[in-house]
């Protein structure tokens, strides 16, 4: 039920906008390849090398050695002083699709936030172009942390943000996903390619009960003042399913279409909406994956099933509103779910011999820190590093260093039974594998975002 050819599908998830990355993924293995960097993998026979090698980085991650250290000791191992490897990892450096958390600071309290007991740090304006620069994204998804609207930084604010981000990178696509209780003013509106707003809810209670902040009038009103009153090519809301929220999901659905029926062709052609499961943190996902929590109990499956078909039911005798979920949502994604009777995640877990996410994703954090996945985030010992802090070729190395960590899935999170992004890995090496077609691929519109 999700329709590919929908313009909406741009801005939705969808599984194969990895493959826009291949380019970036092929010249980094090259580059791993020469320095024997890969050594978990079902095609490479484990040499000396690349078990020497591994020793090296897993020495790194533990701070048991430095980065100089660990750069004579790979040169030595690959018996070899001819090749620059400090210029290969400062090319491995740069990233496909940047997650962008310029701020921790929020209006909102979000209930289970992964970022909510952290420090309110916010990314220096004056050093916004030069990370950003350093990683030169085909793409960046402003988000957070906190609330991206709300930054202020050396008498900057979120517009002279996006500005700047279409300064430093102007051929680099900006997505926005916000919390849109406030909209800032100036001229970021017309240089962002989309926006989503995180509405998660079908009424002001629930929304309270989630968000502890009684605004969701004013953020769903927001959503429509960006419809009508800007160009802003795609604007999104989202639905965040948990326990607290999933029984609104039909009435989520039918209150939007309602009003989106009664607007202009434009306007309904821009529109969309996203479903998504709440991802648990890392620190309970085994047990949540294994049923032991109540997020994934029968009762849960059962509501969430039941939402299912009573939006199909309604679909089955409006046409109208068929239509909508086909060209405007994913609600597919949970229909898809529901009828090969998975554990209703939109992450469901994929099996994968090694991580591609982690070569073509990035967090970079409100602190400097950066991540491959947000989830990561809770634990900052699982930090690729920090050239915010570290202002140097040599922290650039070491990030790039330990993308090949988690590339060769040494963290233990690295699970294909936990990791929820195992779906961009598992695509890659389906594209490897033959499974993928160029005319497969030409058929269904590629996009950067997830």
């Amino acid at each position: 039920m999700i329709n590919l050819l929908s313009p909406v599908n741009n801005i939705l998830r969808n599984p194969l906008r990895v493959l826009n990355h291949l380019d970036l993924i092929n010249r980094k293995l090259k580059i791993a390849s020469k320095w024997s960097l890969i050594w978990n993998s079902e095609s490479v026979n484990r040499s000396f090398q690349s078990i020497k090698i591994r020793d090296i980085v897993l020495d790194l991650k533990e701070n048991i050695i430095d980065i100089q250290e660990a750069i004579n000791g790979i040169q030595k191992v690959n018996n070899t002083h001819d090749g620059d490897i400090v210029h290969d990892m400062i090319e491995c450096y740069n990233t496909g699709l940047l997650e962008f958390h310029p701020t921790d600071i929020c209006d909102l309290s979000c209930i289970e936030c992964h970022y909510r007991s952290k420090e309110d740090d916010t990314i220096p304006f004056s050093q916004v172009g030069r990370l950003l620069k350093g990683l030169s994204p085909r793409a960046i998804t402003v988000t957070g942390g906190g609330e991206p609207n709300v930054y202020k930084s050396e008498s900057k604010n979120m517009n002279d943000l996006i500005l700047e981000i279409n300064q430093v990178l102007p051929d680099t696509d900006v997505g926005l996903i916000n919390n849109n209780t406030q909209i800032p003013p100036g001229d970021w509106v017309n240089h962002i390619a989309w926006q989503r707003s995180s509405i998660d809810a079908s009424s002001q209670k629930t929304y309270l009960e989630l968000k502890r902040a009684d605004k969701f009038n004013k953020a769903v009103g927001n959503v429509k003042k960006l419809l009508h009153n800007t160009n802003i090519p795609f604007v999104g809301i989202g639905f965040l399913y948990r326990n607290e929220n999933v029984h609104e999901i039909k009435d989520f659905i039918e209150s939007w279409f309602t009003w989106f029926k009664n607007e202009t062709e434009e306007i309904q052609r821009r529109f969309n909406i996203q479903f998504r499961s709440i991802s648990p943190a890392i620190d309970t996902v085994e047990d949540k994956r294994k049923d032991k929590s109540v997020y994934i109990n029968s009762k849960f499956r059962n509501i969430l099933h039941g939402e299912v078909d009573k939006v199909i039911n309604i679909s089955e005798k409006d046409d109208d509103f068929k239509s909508f979920i086909l060209n405007n949502t994913n609600f597919g994604s949970l229909v898809k779910d529901r009828d090969n009777g998975n554990i209703p995640y939109l992450h469901a877990p994929r099996r994968f011999n090694n991580c591609y996410n982690a070569l073509t994703h990035r967090v970079l954090r409100a602190n400097g820190d950066e991540y491959p996945d947000f989830l990561l985030c809770n634990f900052p010992n699982l930090s690729l590093g920090n050239t915010f802090k570290n202002n140097s070729d040599e922290e650039k190395v070491k990030i790039s260093l330990m993308q090949f960590y988690y590339f060769n899935r040494e963290c233990a999170y690295c699970n294909p039974e936990i990791c929820r992004q195992g779906w961009v890995s598992k695509t890659v090496e389906d594209y490897y594998n033959g499974v993928f077609t160029a005319d497969t691929i030409d058929k269904i519109p590629l996009n950067y975002f997830f």
